[in-house]
């Protein structure tokens, strides 16, 4: 039997994205053998891929990629294939890629990264990204602490133009906690970016879909949505885990006091 390779399997009471990569061609074939199409979000990717110009480069942390619930397999399942390339890694030498060798030589590349020499994407033209050249839009993917990690290991990214988003919407990435209240996942960022670039402001909504889906499978089945760090209603991992510990030792003293009274 094949799996949806975004099919959402239920561990723990809650769901995890199935890491099985099959072209899409497999997924749409034999998805109805495996599972119900109510927790498929296979009808949420366009039904042809979108056929950007822009080249996308995606340098991932190696923990994003066992991560459950990434958003990159989503993007890679929206894009054109020869659009969207990702490279694995914390260093990234010129040993690791030709391809990025020469996004990082090319001067009309952009990195997609909050640094403190980012200018606004809306300063840059409206057009794509290497189509005609060796350029791309470089993106870092990991948490925050590892995209930081990974701007400050590799010098070679800091001498790239780099690009930031004053995006005013909120993300809709909802299962996982962001720092602030206009921190986007890396498909949102993407989307925003490429809206700009393509002039295709589309694009934003076409890509959501997939993760908006996503995350309300998480919803459904459980989970709670995560608070901004700097949001009223944030609640602290660790405080979050003591509530759990006492719900679960409340549970266990009902349970024993019932076997005394029997």
């Amino acid at each position: 039997m094949f799996l949806c390779k975004f099919s959402p399997l239920h561990h723990n009471g809650l769901v995890k994205v199935s890491r099985y990569m099959y072209t899409r061609s497999i997924i749409l074939l034999y998805f109805s053998y495996r599972r119900p199409t109510t927790v498929c979000i296979c009808s949420c990717f366009p039904a042809v891929r979108l056929p950007i110009q822009t080249r996308i480069i995606v340098l991932q942390h190696p923990n994003e990629e066992s991560r459950p619930l990434a958003t990159v397999p989503l993007l890679q399942e929206c894009v054109a294939e020869d659009r969207c390339h990702v490279i694995k890694g914390k260093r990234f030498g010129p040993g690791k890629s030709e391809l990025l060798n020469k996004a990082l030589a090319s001067p009309n590349s952009l990195l997609l990264y909050p640094g403190k020499n980012a200018v606004d994407i809306a300063s840059v033209p409206q057009k794509p990204i290497g189509y005609h050249d060796n350029a791309a839009l470089i993106v870092i993917d990991g948490t925050w602490a590892q995209a930081k990690g990974i701007f400050t290991q590799n010098p070679q990214l800091h001498e790239v133009r780099q690009i930031q988003l004053n995006a005013e919407s909120m993300s809709e990435y909802v299962v996982r906690t962001q720092p602030t209240k206009g921190c986007l996942s890396t498909l949102e960022s993407v989307a925003h970016a490429l809206a700009w670039l393509e002039q295709r402001p589309d694009i934003v909504e076409t890509l959501a879909c997939p993760l908006r889906a996503l995350c309300q499978h998480q919803l459904d089945r459980g989970a709670v949505v995560h608070h901004s760090r700097d949001d009223p209603d944030y609640i602290p991992r660790r405080l979050k885990l003591q509530e759990k510990l006492e719900r679960r030792s409340a549970k266990e003293e009902t349970g024993t006091s019932q076997e005394t009274v029997r």
